[in-house]
């Protein structure tokens, strides 16, 4: 089974997936978030270990502007045109948090211009209200926290349950054999 972190906030939570997505990116290559995008429900998505993201319109927001990323057919300027239709779109509507979209795309967007995963948080963050803004060390321990607990993802953790059944399976021909 897979291990899921919650947080208090949906800010916070959002905050730290994106953290793990972009220095997942960063450490190996924008197409490695391919299935994450592709299948954000699917078993090997990093956003199933941060339950708190997989609510619409957010994920699927988010997903967008990663695919768009994955694609690379637009810079962080082109991209600003895109996002802000589509923040306009879900203002009209009435239904979604605003803020909550500006940190996700606020995120994303300075991990396109440049900035380590570090700084783009830390970029997304400013984007919230200042009432339920997470201090920047609360952030900095919920990510450092991941990080010294070894998270590596869904998929890691996949690989790593494969090893551990055909360790176990070599182990028990072992014992079955006269």
């Amino acid at each position: 089974m897979s291990e899921t972190y919650e947080y208090p906030t949906p800010y916070m939570a959002w905050l730290v997936c994106l953290y793990f997505v972009l220095s997942k990116a960063r450490r190996e290559g924008l197409m490695s978030l391919e299935c994450d995008v592709e299948e954000p429900l699917g078993e090997r998505s990093m956003f199933r270990d941060f339950p708190q993201t997989l609510e619409e319109p957010y994920l699927e927001f988010a997903t967008d502007i990663l695919r768009m990323m994955v694609g690379g057919n637009l810079n962080s300027g082109e991209m600003k045109v895109y996002v802000e239709h589509a923040i306009a779109g879900h203002a009209a509507e009435g239904k979604a948090n605003i803020h909550l979209l500006k940190t996700i795309w606020l995120t994303l967007w300075s991990s396109m211009s440049g900035y380590s995963p570090h700084s783009a948080v830390e970029f997304g963050r400013q984007a919230i209200p200042v009432r339920e803004k997470p201090k920047f060390l609360d952030l900095e321990a919920r990510c450092r926290g991941l990080n010294k607990r070894g998270y590596r993802g869904t998929g890691w953790r996949r690989v790593e349950a494969e090893i551990n059944t055909e360790i176990d399976r070599f182990m028990d021909s072992l014992q079955d054999t006269p």
